[in-house]
């Protein structure tokens, strides 16, 4: 047993990566069509292998404790709660919305998130886009060669192709994803050619899928690295660092998580707001009904989401169409879904990490971190760990503990781990 969690200790970083790397590859197939097929199973007990590993990692790097002096074992165990409060209480909050919402999400969240903190992030975002990479490949070759269902959608004059996902946006979003990975790995290295590149890449697949607003965002995203990374890092620094940019940060954060509460609750079936809520393809609309439906509970509730996604024509459709109550804003559905403890958690820790990120000029987590936010507007990306892997920047927020582990941005030391090189992203 102490063999095992030597080489554990030992090539932590490796296998976190390949862990990850496996979970987001099995997870591109919960919003493809392999999801409808008897393969689903296989890919399920993928994901299941996944999250046992991350709890092993995350429980190798956490700390032993001594089990020959029952004495020295509570006391031990008394110092490791006492520098692990919030981890802990993440964990408490995440078993109890899971129960209410009878779902895994917030519990695979906190694990993934825990297992991660004793790692340097680029490599499991290298693990995450090799993995997402696969699956995609997987995904489109599949619905190329006729394997599964390529579905067709006709919106208007414009006809989108899934690519073998439920959706065309889903197809989109998963380019999107890879898209900032890719502009956060080659931060150092980033140059005209390689976002003019990734924006070529997003337009290819919005060919096919004719996903806007993801097209924007993508345009957006290489912009926004390119200016950024042609400022001095240390005048760029220097300017984060200010409390003025800190305290902007702030009150856009609680803009972007208030206002779209505010606008569907206040939603009416006026001309005006019809008018206003036609510009956002009724997402205004859609999330005051979820709203008024569901509410928003203390510690979450089950709803039974029902979207368009695999109901391209016929039967499936019209009563897809028919049954539709699907909330797209991330920030809505986060609160319907898991309740307000939820929300204002995630608020503080989206907060804190990025005012981390500004004290330590960590540009280009900054710059993926205002593109998740922006995205999450239109799709349920903010807390969704399958799909967003940039959730692994709130680590730190975490599990920074109290004493005995003081993890920085640049230098994570781990006790009983070598140290993991930093996260410079």
């Amino acid at each position: 047993m102490k063999a095992l969690s030597e080489k554990l200790h030992n090539h932590y970083s490796v296998l976190l990566a390949v862990c990850t790397g496996l979970y987001f590859f099995a997870s591109v197939e919960t919003v493809s069509v392999i999801d409808y097929t008897s393969f689903a199973s296989l890919f399920k007990i993928l994901r299941y292998l996944c999250y046992l590993a991350f709890g092993l990692l995350a429980l190798a790097a956490m700390g032993d404790f001594s089990l020959d002096n029952p004495s020295r074992f509570f006391r031990s165990l008394m110092t490791w709660i006492g520098s692990h409060v919030i981890f802990l209480a993440a964990s408490v909050l995440a078993v109890i919305t899971s129960f209410t919402s009878r779902g895994l999400e917030p519990i695979v969240l906190v694990l993934i998130v825990t297992a991660a903190s004793f790692s340097p992030l680029p490599d499991l975002f290298l693990g995450a886009l090799c993995g997402m990479a696969a699956g995609f490949m997987l995904v489109a070759l599949l619905a190329a060669t006729g394997v599964i269902e390529n579905y067709v959608f006709v919106r208007e004059s414009d006809v989108r192709y899934a690519l073998g996902f439920i959706y065309p946006l889903e197809a989109q979003s998963v380019v999107l994803m890879m898209s900032l990975l890719i502009l956060v790995l080659f931060w150092k290295k980033l140059n005209f050619v390689i976002c003019l590149g990734v924006f070529v890449l997003n337009v290819l697949v919005y060919l096919l899928t004719k996903g806007r607003m993801s097209l924007i965002m993508a345009a957006l995203a290489c912009l926004l690295f390119w200016i950024c990374h042609q400022i001095p890092q240390k005048q760029m620094k220097a300017v984060l660092c200010t409390p003025w940019m800190r305290a902007i940060m702030w009150i856009c954060l609680i803009l972007v998580f208030v206002l779209p509460l505010i606008l569907c609750s206040q939603f009416d079936w006026s001309e005006l707001w019809m008018t206003i809520d036609s510009y956002t393809n009724g997402r205004i609309r859609f999330g005051y009904q979820g709203l008024r439906d569901y509410g928003i509970p203390l510690f979450g509730q089950q709803v039974t989401w029902v979207g368009l996604g695999g109901a391209a024509d016929g039967e499936a459709f019209l009563e897809a169409t028919h049954n539709y109550n699907y909330v797209d804003t991330a920030y809505l559905k986060m609160l319907i879904d898991y309740g307000w403890i939820a929300g204002l958690t995630v608020f503080m820790g989206y907060g804190f990490t990025m005012d981390r990120l500004m004290r330590k000029g960590r540009t280009a987590g900054l710059c993926a971190l205002t593109i998740i936010l922006l995205v999450s507007l239109s799709e349920p990306r903010l807390i969704q760990i399958a799909m967003n892997p940039f959730l692994l920047y709130l680590a730190p927020a975490l599990c920074t503990q109290n004493r005995g582990l003081k993890f920085t941005m640049e230098d994570p030391h781990v006790p009983g781990l070598k140290a993991a090189g930093g996260i410079r992203s």
